[in-house]
């Protein structure tokens, strides 16, 4: 059975074919069935969308739609005409409306008193005239939507919202189905070719709470897809809101066009291309990729704007900010430019990471009184949102030309948040002459000129703090020319040109070669600059200054040295201060400095100084002093501390200690003490600081009424210490007098503000040509009087080297005032001189010791020798105090012109004027004590002398006298007016002048002398006549004044051996005096006083003798005979009046009064 079937079917099958015909594959059969399938399907959807349009009229599918859309929406829904086509746009099925109006019913369940507030238009929601569409069937049969020229025209839309969940929009009722939020939301299969809206009116949307009206008019919106899933984009429209009349806007015009890239397959992901936006005179293009699955994501963005034109867009500002851009006047526009770096999730709390570009081209700008020719800037930013630290800002140019400031900018700033770094370089320049009248009224002072500038710099935030300062890197300079400054009131200023550099990093190589950088510098060059303050007039030219530091880490302990070093140059310097009678004159100098560790202590300051001077003329009241061709090197530094373990009770015991040793040392010391007027600051200076250095000069010159002759110092070798100064071949020339002056100063600081061995010591060698003494000690008085009558407005006049002469004629007329001698001075002056000028005397070959010690000058060993005799002098003047003046001399002058005896003493013109005439060689000791007056006059009550004269071939009676008594005598040769030898000893003592006796002969006769007088010139001597023609010896007894003389004749009370007794008192006081200095050099004045000289007479004095004899003076007269022989010689005339007796009375006085004029 099976095999018939077998056999049936294959001969069904093939036919005459033994072997039967073979069946098709199942794929073609299944492929066969599909396509037979697929027609019929869609020949039914054809079929049954033609019914449709066939039964659906206009008529008829209006009514449904009205009816199923007010149905399903809570609103009303009116159309004029909905008409479907299909087999005119075939495959396409379109849809045609004609006026629709939707109003709304979502504001109905609002209460009446609501509604009654609400606009009245508040239910319409929508209306257009017409709405165009198209769908293609055939791919809707494959599920796929296809929409074609979709276009609304005439859209208005009126959108009301009430509160936070009622508004006139809100018709599509929610749906009750609910979708699980994990289900992924599937978008079929979409596209659209064109999307348009055309003649739209005004879509406006109110918000009642927030009190909002906004109306936007679209004007075009054109969606072109026909590239899909790329779609071009054109809108045109316009918006208007109360808020805009607050920016000075009616409406504001906004459009966009570009290219959106949208594919279904990835529905929240979408791309916009050179999209272009438009918002009135704003325009941005910009490209992104946005994605909005879970949140808004920025997958990329990238926007850049045309020429932004500045004015306008101010005109747009808020109109309480309008009076502030009004005066604007520019051209400025603007570019920027925006691109992230990395994708942005809006949702997260990081900000973006992009990049920013801002440009403005070169523009003018006008604002107020503030005029830019030109105004340029372009600056970029680059910010990490996710590490903002890494955000850099870079200003690559701002620049501005105008008419009162330029500048040229360029910065960075990196590490905005950890440590701002900025780094950059600046141009800029200033003139100002052209600041606005408005800013000059508000500056307090007037300024003009013009400043250039440029700098460099590198820092950070933290760079200045006071700790971190020396990483700071800054370079530049500053140039200033024709500046003025004016301070009313104050002063004022002005600088040709002066340029100040600066730098924080520069590099310096020293004398030595050595590298020193990271120097932190400043400099200064000033051509010519004056200034004028409160009467203070300063000129100056040729001014550099420079500064320079280690720049490195400040310590946190202020004490410690931070080296540093600095120099000062000046060409001219011209400084006037009447107020203060200052006066300053400048040429050539500089000036240089460090301060340095030293020996390596962070807390030991050391200071070097080097100083070098073409000329300085400096003059201060009535002192003027000038210097030439200068050099000045110190230096300074602290004294190392010792460490003392004494407790602060220990130490005020000490001190009270060392105050009662000074005490019991000195109790009555005089009071006079070489000082300087030195304040508690400059005592602990001198007490914590060593110094050492030196001065070298080529000469300097000092004018002043102190010591009024002409000062001049040249050869300045100088070296200085705290302790001590030592001179070098020192010139020195004062008026007449030169000295070369060598030696040393010791013991500065001890007496400056010791307490204990305060000394000063001085030791100097002066060697001169010529010393002119007369000169000198003129010059002392003076500088003294000048001292106390002074005004201290008076000053000099314009030439160094000399005085005006009214400080002269003070000078030349006021009283000598004291020269006091300080006590805590020690001094030795070692002198020799070739010629000195003493008196109308010249001294040669002179030399000595000047000692001063304990408030006295000792003159050792003067000598020198003359034209007219040898001189050797030893002297003593003790001037502790104005009240304890006193003077003393011991001289011996050998072989000296008698006439010129008061030469060298002028005292004794006035002590003994007899000698006035005196003439011949003589050898004289003189030894002289007093008291000084303050105004250094002679007291002459203190007035103690002894002087011894012997000499030779001497003249001591004017021609005159000579004839009166030569005849009167009876000389035998009245021509030779000859002493042949004489020798006399004078004391002067209470006011009295003692001459003891002795004898000369002259002519025919021999003479003995004795007497006084007083300073007053009351006369009372007497001379023995112990040889003449007379047989008889006879006296002559002389008192009265010289104006009113009294001579009478009397017996001869002289006895030869008067002479021989006498001592030699001058001598021996002399001696006494010598011995008295070294005394009181020795023990010092406040031990040893000067007292009275001691004559130390025999047992009968000469003195003693002297007095007795003339106490008889007055009853001593002639015998009777004498007085006749006397008469009959001549001598005295005959009286008419007298009548001898016969017999000779021996008791009877004859002797007549002998005026001063007889003959």
């Amino acid at each position: 059975m099976a095999e018939k079937e077998r056999g049936c079917d294959s001969s069904g099958l093939t036919g005459s074919d033994p072997r039967g015909k073979r069946r098709r594959p199942l794929w073609l059969r299944m492929l066969k069935w599909l396509g037979v399938t697929a027609a019929v399907v869609v020949g039914l959807f054809v079929a049954v969308c033609s019914l449709i349009v066939w039964i659906l009229t206009p008529d008829r599918l209006t009514p449904l739609v009205e009816r199923q859309a007010s149905k399903y929406l809570l609103a009303d829904v009116s159309l004029g005409r909905v008409e479907l086509t299909f087999w005119k746009s075939f495959p396409k099925m379109t849809v045609d409306v004609d006026s629709m109006v939707i109003v709304s019913r979502s504001l109905g369940a609002l209460p009446d008193s609501v509604l009654s507030q609400l606009p009245g238009d508040a239910d319409s929601l929508l209306s257009l005239r017409s709405f165009h569409g198209g769908i293609n069937v055939s791919k809707l049969a494959l599920g796929e939507l296809a929409l074609y020229d979709v276009a609304f025209r005439s859209l208005k839309a009126n959108l009301l919202q009430v509160n936070d969940s009622v508004a006139n929009y809100l018709i599509v009722p929610e749906s009750a189905d609910t979708v699980p939020p994990s289900t992924p939301l599937v978008i079929p299969k979409f596209s659209i070719n064109r999307f348009s809206v055309s003649d739209a009116g005004p879509i406006r949307f109110r918000s009642l709470p927030d009190s909002l009206d906004v109306a936007l008019s679209l004007h075009a919106i054109d969606f072109a897809g026909h590239s899909m899933p790329h779609y071009r984009l054109g809108i045109e429209g316009g918006l208007k809101t109360g808020m805009l009349g607050e920016f000075g806007l009616e409406s504001l015009d906004f459009g966009a066009q570009g290219g959106i890239k949208w594919d279904r397959s990835d529905p929240f992901s979408i791309a916009f291309s050179d999209f272009v936006v438009e918002v009135d005179d704003l325009d941005v293009t910009f490209d992104a990729d946005v994605d909005f699955r879970n949140s808004l994501i920025l997958e990329s963005f990238a926007a850049s704007t045309g020429l932004l034109p500045v004015g306008e867009l101010l005109q747009h500002l808020p109109r309480n900010m309008m009076p502030l851009v009004e005066p604007l006047k520019t051209d400025m526009g603007f570019k920027a430019g925006l691109t992230l770096t990395s994708r942005w999730d809006m949702a997260d709390s990081l900000p973006p990471s992009f990049d920013a570009t801002i440009e403005i081209p070169a523009c003018a700008v006008d604002y107020q009184n503030l005029h830019f020719k030109k105004f340029e800037f372009g600056a970029d930013v680059h910010f990490d949102g996710s590490d903002m630290d890494k955000s850099v800002f870079d200003i690559r140019h701002l620049l501005i030309d105008g008419r009162t400031i330029d500048i040229d900018l360029r910065a960075k700033i990196s590490s905005p948040v950890s440590d701002p770094r900025v780094e950059g370089r600046f141009k800029g320049a200033v003139n100002l002459d052209n600041f606005p009248p408005r800013l000059r009224e508000r500056l307090p002072v007037a300024i003009g000129g013009i400043v250039d500038g440029n700098a460099g710099f590198r820092f950070r935030l933290s760079d200045l703090d006071k700790g971190n300062f020396h990483r700071l890197y800054a370079e530049g300079e500053l140039d200033m020319r024709n500046l003025m400054v004016d301070a009313p009131g104050i002063g004022n200023l002005f600088a040709r040109h002066a340029v100040v550099d600066f730098g924080s990093n520069s590099v310096f190589v020293n004398d030595s070669s050595q590298k020193i950088d990271s120097l932190l510098t400043l400099s200064v060059k000033i051509d010519t600059i004056s200034a004028n303050a409160e009467g203070m007039q300063l000129e100056a030219r040729g001014i550099k200054a420079g500064a320079g530091t280690v720049n490195r880490r400040s310590s946190a302990d202020t004490t410690e040295i931070n080296p540093f070093g600095m120099n000062f140059a000046i060409e001219r310097l011209k400084l006037d201060s009447p107020a203060d009678t200052l006066r300053l004159r400048l040429r050539d100098a500089s000036i240089g400095g460090s301060l340095r560790r030293y020996k390596g202590e962070a807390k030991l300051p050391q200071l070097n100084l080097k100083m070098g001077l073409g000329a300085l003329v400096f003059g201060q009241s009535l002192t003027r002093f000038s210097l030439r061709q200068a050099d000045v090197v110190l230096d300074l530094h602290m004294r190392q501390r010792r460490n003392s373990t004494l407790t602060p009770e220990q130490r005020a015991a000490r001190r009270k200690a060392i105050a009662d040793s000074l005490a019991m040392a000195a109790p009555d010391a005089p009071g006079g003490m070489l000082s300087v007027d030195i304040d508690s600051g400059r005592r602990r200076m001198l007490r914590r600081w060593d110094f050492n250095g030196h001065i070298k000069a080529k000469s300097g010159r000092v004018v002043t009424p102190y010591f009024p002759l002409r000062n001049r110092i040249s050869n300045i070798d100088l070296h200085f210490s705290q302790d001590s100064i030592q001179l070098h071949n020192l010139s020195y020339k004062a008026g007449q007098s030169d000295f070369l002056v060598n030696g040393t100063i010791s013991n500065l600081r001890r007496a400056l503000i010791g307490r204990r061995n305060n000394t000063l010591g001085v030791s100097l060698t002066m060697v001169s040509d010529t010393i002119n003494v007369n000169e000198i000690v003129r010059a002392l008085f003076a500088g003294g009087s000048v001292a106390q009558q002074a005004d201290s407005a008076m000053i000099w006049g314009d030439d160094v080297d000399t005085m005006s002469p009214e400080i002269t004629d003070m000078a030349d007329t006021v009283q000598s005032a004291p020269l006091l001698v300080p006590r805590n001075l020690d001094a030795r002056f070692r002198m020799k001189a070739d010629n000195v000028l003493y008196s109308d005397l010249v001294l040669h070959s002179f030399k000595g010791n000047l000692l001063v010690y304990d408030g006295a000058v000792n003159l050792r060993n003067l000598a020198a020798s003359t034209d007219i005799g040898s001189i050797r002098l030893d002297g003593l003047y003790a001037a502790p105090s104005v009240d304890e003046l006193r003077f003393g001399l011991g001289m011996k002058v050998s072989r000296f012109r008698l006439d010129r005896l008061t030469a060298i003493v002028p005292a004794i013109d006035s002590l003994l004027p007899v000698m006035k005439g005196f003439e011949g060689i003589v050898n004289a000791d003189v030894a002289v004590t007093t008291d000084i007056a303050p105004d250094m006059d002679i007291e002459i009550p203190s007035l103690r002398a002894a002087i011894k004269i012997d000499g030779d071939s001497l003249v001591l009676l004017d021609a005159d006298t000579f004839k009166m008594l030569s005849k009167w005598l009876f000389f035998k040769n009245k021509k030779r007016n000859m002493i042949d030898h004489m020798d006399v000893e004078v004391v002067v003592e209470n006011s009295a002048i003692e001459i003891f006796p002795f004898m000369f002969d002259i002519d025919r006769y021999r003479l003995g002398v004795m007497g006084y007088n007083d300073l007053a010139m009351n006369l009372d001597y007497h001379v023995s006549v112990l040889k003449s023609p007379m047989p008889f010896k006879f006296g002559i007894n002389i008192k009265g004044t010289p104006d009113d003389m009294k001579i009478r004749l009397g017996g001869a009370k002289f006895k030869e051996n008067m002479v021989v007794e006498r001592q030699a008192i001058a001598d021996n006081t002399r001696i006494n005096i010598v011995k008295q200095i070294d005394n009181v050099f020795r023990r010092g004045i406040s031990k040893a006083r000067m007292g009275r000289l001691t004559f130390a007479p025999g047992k009968d004095g000469a003195e003693q003798q002297t007095k007795r004899v003339l106490k008889d003076f007055d009853k001593e007269s002639l015998s009777h005979a004498d007085s006749l022989q006397f008469i009959r010689q001549g001598l005295i005339e005959n009286p008419d009046t007298l009548r001898f007796p016969h017999a000779a009375v021996d008791s009877v006085n004859l002797a007549p009064q002998i005026t001063a004029g007889s003959k």
